[in-house]
């Protein structure tokens, strides 16, 4: 569209090329005759340039793809067809010129041939001699020829660019083409028309000046003159033919394209007007320096959507901690308060920002993956699981080297670590499980990085990425890599896992298995953790044997322990100051501090919330330097009238106990004489390269530990020798400044306020020298104590050293362990430095999610960890935030700030990975709850598998509570206490009696279901005698018999819900899952049933031998007529046959007549036979040669029915 105003013209943006136009047109005005050019060859400037005269303000030629309002419905409208079918005839009036001159030239040519004709006649004698001369002179014209057809060529290609680059630049630069078009086609004609004679001319030329005289002469004369304007014409002529087709094609599209226009101009124009309304909107809100906040027109669509700058701002937003409700607001507010003019047309919803949770997500894992696959190898591979709304989390952590110092020496490369998900959804728990997921998520994010590379080289061809597909791989482990975990047996072996996977990955990419160096270690904050855990173990054990007639004493309401960790978590909750536990005191104390003891000194109490192990060490020094205070003020609080406070009561009794300040101090001077000279060790490992100090030179330290527990156990006193035990590790302060400079910062440099906030106070030299050198009587009394006890502690410390089990030993020279400084090679001690000792950024990411899940409750875990991450890897950091809100305290080295990789990204990289990580957020949820879905699957599957198993095993148990009750309804079960001594009597050995005993209590217990029937066989250690579990059963169990109903089957206890009590009446659908439970138990019964039928058939079990009484009954008159059951062959099996005793014989001895039932007999068998009884087969499954095994028939033991 045309604007309103005038305008002035645009600068031509290619003069040179017009000055070589128009040096065109003058050579070709150049080459005609001067008698033809006359008065009207003086060509005005503008004309000559191929267009009219202009006015210096005009309006600007339209582009061809905007229609001219001033155009008709002629085809020939348009003006640039109009000029260029002018500039056509006026070059056909220019042939039509030349074609004359080129007739002329022809009749002059003709008499010249004549003059020829006779020259010749006249110089036959030397006509040999010239043809010789004529092919020397015509391989000279074939050389020149050829050199003007190149520089034709290359002037005719100049002339098409100078043509093409004039007719972009403007529509009048065609018509001063054609101009200079019809110039050349006259010298082409002439050209054309002359070089046939040139080659005659030449060779008449030399013939007439050495043969003819004067009248050669002249005609040669005139045939150089003739010769040199062919040259010129002939050189012009190539070019004009290529501009010729050139400007013919040219005209041609030139009215294509108008009749184009003039098909789609009611379209164009109401696109050109909505682009010209939105164009000069912009313009103006532009030249106005205005903020727009709208949605933009995708492309290729109708739908609008945000910008990548809005998603950026919501994602940076996001980082900060902004909840997603507040974003709106906080924009509007910022607009307003810094551009009021500003136009907001419409903003995001909240169900947006919240989507932008999982862009920031997969923004931060392609970030990670991006810069991970650049990296040549990786130092180490960190993770740890976790559950977070109740599903199974783990984390990935690589870190390598980075790129600035790549190429320095491998003792001076810094590692970075590099979160690449904390959220990570393994199938389930195990150790396998985790592997597969990381193997699997390094696959997918290869996908990614590939689907990013192929986005970008669509999207801009031009640009050069460093995208490295494939670049995600274990085998960058290979060369010396580390794998840290921590020391739970899951992990370990998850370990071992994945370096099996590191060895196989480096096959497969061609690396020599003797090259693979790569080996697992543990986190060394997890090792010491647990070596606290028992010593705290150990020492409460000690003090709850030594103190257990005054617990006994103590209301057990009150809930005091011995446990050190218990505690520091109730001196945490009463004298906190921040006051976080609502019914403690913390204000409170410190108001009664400020008003009578504004000068002390106060500790202040460890953090006690969540799971540390060292917390038992750590927080123990503010409770025995602080107990003074502490006692004071609760002795002021409970002396209070209606004074009632369980954790003031419970802290007292604690805290006036010197056992207990015995404890804290024995405690205090671990942590500062071991456990945070380790720490250090370990959490700073990786700074410590320089020094030669790597993961496998914690072993020294551990060395070091170990021969100082040996020297406590054996004398305790040393616990309380300050210039010993705060020495233990003087060898590596020495070899390490910075450590040795920590030490001293600690007990000598450390400054803290008093309570008054105006005295500074040496807090690590007060609470040391207290320790060591106490001035207060309490404290000095604990001495005695706190050297018994050290022996103790330390020996617990030891053992867990070197329990083969767990995994410091390992460590360790005295163990031989495969980590331990002796053992390790040089190649695994360069190979550990400059990487962490401990897992420490592996447990960072789950605190940030924590974070977030406590802040907005509804959030998956993979959105909640997308934060974290971001924070951790510092991807949308920017060095001015930093730089312009540091604090005068921040040291030099806080100041190195520099933007994260989202920030300085190029345009290229940044555009496509907002695209390409918007366009697969569905994709990401949808694959999270999947796995999600996976793991409650799993679950669900392993329930069933523990209740198929329960059903199992409860079957089996069953089994046996029917043979135990069938057992106690028999006559082996001895109901009095004279039956009991009765046949603990016939029952010749200890062994035999106490196999017995235990069988009749497990009558009670498992038979009857009597729980309280119950007796443990041993106790720490030490098995019961017979008298004790006899006692048991005559004092306990009968008595209790007597008022007991006997139930009518076995109980089935597994599956049983917990007897709970009902409050007010029983729901309906309670009482139906009873009634159906109780329709299982019934299934589960006659199951137990069939299935010990079965057995029995198979001759798995008998109960009838099972109700046998436990010794045999005498031989003697008493036998007589009683049923019994004979063990005898049938075949290759042995057999139980019934029959009825006849007589007992007294010779032979232990013999009796024996008539068996006729089922058991075989054909002619006498039914009457000497059977020989021996005691010592009673009721055994055995025949021999000279006796035979014999037991009671079952009519005999059956006193009543089982149910």
């Amino acid at each position: 569209m045309q604007s309103s105003q005038p305008r002035r013209t645009a600068p031509d943006p290619h003069p040179d090329v017009q000055e070589e136009q128009d040096g065109c047109g003058d050579v070709a005005a150049a080459t005609k005759p001067k008698q033809r050019r006359g008065r009207g060859a003086k060509i005005s400037r503008h004309k000559r340039n191929g267009r009219k005269k202009q006015s210096k303000t005009h309006d600007l030629p339209l582009p061809p793809s905007v229609p001219s309002s001033r155009a008709s419905n002629n085809d020939t409208s348009d003006p640039r067809v109009w000029n260029l079918k002018r500039a056509i005839g006026r070059r056909d009036n220019r042939i039509t010129t030349t074609k004359t001159q080129h007739d002329e030239s022809v009749a002059e040519n003709k008499q010249l041939l004549k003059k020829l004709k006779t020259a010749k006649a006249e110089t036959k004698a030397v006509k040999k001699e010239a043809e010789k001369q004529m092919d020397v002179v015509m391989k000279d014209m074939e050389h020149e020829v050829k050199v003007i057809n190149e520089s034709a060529n290359k002037q005719s290609e100049r002339a098409e660019k100078k043509m093409k680059i004039a007719a972009e630049a403007s529509g009048n630069a065609k018509v001063k083409a054609a101009t200079a078009t019809k110039a050349i086609s006259e010298a082409k004609e002439k050209a054309k028309d002359a070089t046939r004679a040139q080659a005659s001319f030449t060779k008449a030329t030399k013939d007439v000046n050495k043969k003819a005289g004067s009248k050669a002469s002249a005609a040669a004369t005139k045939l150089k003159k003739k010769d040199d304007e062919v040259n010129e014409l002939k050189q012009q002529l190539k070019e004009a033919l290529k501009e010729k087709a050139t400007t013919e094609r040219r005209a041609r599209d030139a009215e294509e394209e108008a009749l184009k226009q003039k098909a789609s101009r009611e379209e164009v124009e109401i696109a050109l007007g909505d682009m010209e309304r939105d164009l000069e909107g912009m313009l103006a809100m532009k030249k106005a320096g205005q903020i727009v906040i709208r949605k933009e027109s995708a492309e290729g669509t109708g739908f609008k959507k945000w910008s990548q700058q809005m998603v950026q701002l919501i994602m940076e937003y996001l980082v900060a901690g902004g909840p997603p409700t507040a974003f709106s607001k906080i924009l509007v507010a910022t607009i307003r308060t810094m551009q009021p003019d500003a136009v907001i047309d419409e903003l995001p919803g909240v169900w947006f920002v919240r989507r932008c949770r999982t862009v920031l997500l997969i923004v931060c894992q392609l970030l990670s993956a991006y810069r991970l696959a650049k990296a040549e190898k990786w130092g180490q591979l960190n993770c740890d699981a976790t559950q977070r709304h109740q599903s199974s989390y783990l984390n990935l952590v690589v870190s390598c080297v980075e790129e600035y110092c790549a190429d320095l020496p491998e003792e001076q490369q810094q590692y970075v670590s590099i979160l690449m998900s904390a959220c990570i959804l393994p199938e389930d728990e195990s150790a396998e499980a985790q592997k597969e997921a990381i193997v699997e998520f390094l696959n997918d994010k290869n996908e990614w990085l590939d689907e990013w590379a192929t986005k970008i080289e669509k999207d801009f061809p031009d640009f050069k990425h460093d995208i490295k597909r494939d670049g995600l791989t274990l085998s960058k482990l290979a060369e010396g890599g580390l794998v840290t975990q921590d020391t739970c047996n899951t992990a370990s072996k998850g370990s071992d896992l994945i370096v099996e996977e590191i060895k196989a990955s480096a096959a497969a990419a061609g690396i020599n298995a003797n090259d693979v160096l790569t080996f697992k270690t543990y986190c060394h904050h997890h090792l010491r953790n647990i070596w606290w855990k028992w010593l705290e173990a150990s020492l409460s054990k000690y003090l709850r044997d030594a103190l257990e007639g005054s617990l006994k004493e103590i209301d057990p309401s009150l809930r005091v322990s011995t446990n050190i960790s218990d505690i520091i978590r109730a001196v945490d909750k009463e004298f906190s100051l921040p006051a976080n536990y609502p019914k403690g005191h913390g204000r409170a104390f410190l108001y009664w501090l400020k008003r009578y003891h504004p000068g002390a000194l106060l500790v202040p109490t460890e953090r006690a919330t969540g799971s540390r192990h060292d917390l038992n060490v750590e927080g123990a020094g503010a409770i025995y330097y602080n107990a003074h205070l502490y006692i004071q003020f609760l002795d002021e609080q409970l002396r209070t009238p209606n004074a009632n406070n369980i954790l003031q009561e419970n802290l007292f009794i604690i805290l006036s106990s010197s056992e207990m300040l015995s404890l804290c101090r024995l405690c205090s001077i671990f942590h500062f004489a071991f456990s945070l000279p380790l720490r250090w060790l370990a959490g700073h490992t990786h700074k410590l390269a320089k020094h030669g100090w790597s993961v496998l030179s914690m072993s020294k330290a551990l060395n070091i530990f170990e021969k100082a527990m040996e020297k406590i156990v054996n004398d305790g006193g040393f616990i309380l020798s300050e210039d010993w035990v705060m020495h233990v590790f003087d060898d590596i302060a020495d070899e390490i400044p910075e450590f040795k400079e920590y030490l001293n910062f600690i007990f000598e440099v450390k400054k803290s306020t008093a309570v008054d906030h105006q005295t500074e106070v040496l807090s690590g030299r007060s609470l040391r020298k207290e320790l060591f050198s106490p001035e207060r009587q309490e404290n000095k009394d604990t001495a005695d104590l706190v050297k018994t006890m050290a022996s103790v502690g330390a020996e617990a410390v030891l053992k867990e050293l070197r329990d083969p089990k767990k995994h410091t030993w390992e460590h360790l020279d005295s163990q031989n362990g495969p980590l331990s400084w002796m053992k390790v090679t040089d190649e695994m001690k360069k190979a550990s430095l400059g990487k962490n000792a401990v897992n420490d950024v592996s447990e960072r990411p789950f605190g940030g999610m924590t974070h977030q899940l406590e802040s907005f409750t509804t959030l998956s875990g993979s959105n909640a960890s997308a934060v974290a991450q971001a924070r951790i890897n510092g991807d949308f950091n920017r060095a001015e935030s930093e730089l312009l809100t540091k604090t005068k305290t921040k040291t030099k080295e806080d100041e190195h700030y520099k933007n994260g990789i989202f920030i300085d990204l190029p345009r290229e990289l940044l555009q496509t990975a907002i695209e390409l990580a918007m366009k697969k957020t569905k994709e990401v949820r949808k694959k999270d709850q999947e796995a999600l879905t996976k793991q409650q699957e799993h679950r669900a599957e392993k329930m069933n598998a523990l209740k198929a198993r329960g059903i199992e095993n409860a079957t089996q148990q069953l089994i046996d509570c029917l043979y135990y009750y069938d057992m106690y309804n028999s006559a082996r079960c001895w109901r009095t206490p004279e039956k009991v001594d009765e046949m603990l009597n016939k029952l010749k050995s200890n062994t035999a009696k106490l196999n017995e005993i235990k069988e009749q209590i497990r009558m009670r217990e498992l038979g009857l279901g009597w729980v309280e029937a119950r007796h443990a066989w041993s106790k720490n250690g030490r098995a019961y005698t017979v008298d004790e579990l006899a006692k048991h059963l005559k004092e306990v169990i009968l008595p209790e018999e007597v008022n007991k109903d006997i139930p009518s089957q076995p109980p089935v206890r597994t599956l049983e819900r917990k007897v709970l009590p009902v409050l007010g009446t029983l729901s309906a659908n309670v009482a139906k899952l009873d009634v159906a439970s109780g329709e299982n138990k019934q299934e589960l019964r006659e199951a137990a049933v069939r299935m010990r039928d079965e057995r029995e058939l198979k001759g798995i079990g008998d109960r009838y031998e099972q109700m046998q009484p436990s010794s045999a009954p005498e031989l003697d008159e008493g036998l007589l007529n009683r049923r019994l059951e004979i063990c005898e062959y049938r075949g290759e099996q042995l057999h139980w046959h019934s029959g009825t005793v006849l007589a007992v014989l007294t010779k032979p001895k232990n013999h009796v007549h024996f008539q068996f039932d006729e089922e058991c007999l075989d054909e002619g068998e006498d039914p009457i036979q000497k059977v020989k009884l021996l005691p010592t087969f009673w009721n055994r499954t055995k025949q021999t040669k000279h006796a035979k095994g014999w037991r009671l028939a079952k009519e005999e033991i059956e006193l009543a029915p089982p149910f």
